[in-house]
């Protein structure tokens, strides 16, 4: 299965640096729409590895892939990013902070396109986030400073 194979490149590698292992992880975070892959890796019970990995992919597919995505899966992406990182308490801070940065950029792409919309989207899932988990809702507001100031945003080619 390919959830298992990931998850024991992910231990290998960064137990080893096993060079298969490494290939096999930056093979997969080149595939198109992985978005269900790393949502099952991330909500299962696999190893911080693969969920550092996983959300790494998520944030770098999101930024890749923006033209051709819809508004639907535009907020089906968000909900689970605010709906993941709110429920667990316990998660890595690295994880953490990778999986809201790509919250972020995904506001920051969606901005200039409809900034009434976005702002609100915006406001009402910092607000959830805060409401859910304050470690959470904090991380987001400090990951979408650093993506909307000029001089730490990462570039998306907009």
């Amino acid at each position: 299965e390919l959830l298992a194979r990931l998850s024991q490149a992910a231990v290998s590698f960064s137990t080893s640096g096993n060079p298969d292992a490494q290939r096999l992880l930056t093979d997969f975070g080149k595939q198109p729409q992985p978005y269900n892959v790393c949502q099952s890796l991330l909500s299962g019970p696999f190893p911080l590895e693969i969920k550092y990995y996983s959300a790494i992919w998520f944030r770098d597919a999101l930024i890749r892939e923006w033209e051709g995505l819809n508004s639907a899966q535009i907020t089906e992406y968000r909900e689970f990013l605010v709906k993941y990182t709110a429920a667990d308490p316990n998660l890595s801070q690295v994880v953490l902070n990778t999986l809201l940065q790509a919250l972020a950029l995904s506001f920051k792409r969606s901005w200039l396109a409809d900034e009434a919309q976005t702002s609100q989207s915006f406001t009402h899932m910092a607000v959830q986030l805060m409401d859910s988990s304050p470690r959470a809702g904090l991380s987001f507001i400090r990951q979408s400073v650093g993506e909307f100031h000029a001089k730490s945003s990462t570039a998306v080619g907009i």
